[in-house]
């Protein structure tokens, strides 16, 4: 994948219907989501990610690479979590 160098990973972030949910951990927008929505909405994994410095959202892999790119973790390759950036 080819990220421009300048893209940092700034928050969590889940994609439900169309509308990003960002904050600092992926647990407390799950319970923001289910306050305002109900607690029967599920949220799948793969609609769990990070937004970068310019507002665009990435899953957790593109998220791990472009937070490995500007050097916000070590890991590379995997599913990153918010855990492993602040």
């Amino acid at each position: 994948m080819f990220y421009k160098e300048d893209l940092r990973i700034v928050a969590a972030a889940i994609m439900y219907n169309g509308t990003i949910y960002t904050g600092k951990r992926h647990a407390n927008i799950m319970q923001a989501i289910w306050d305002e929505l109900g607690d029967l909405v599920y949220i799948n994994q793969e609609s769990q990610g990070f937004i970068d410095n310019n507002g665009a959202f990435w899953n957790r892999f593109q998220a791990c690479a472009i937070a490995h790119r500007a050097g916000q973790t070590h890991k590379h390759g995997c599913n990153i979590t918010s855990e492993d950036l602040w």
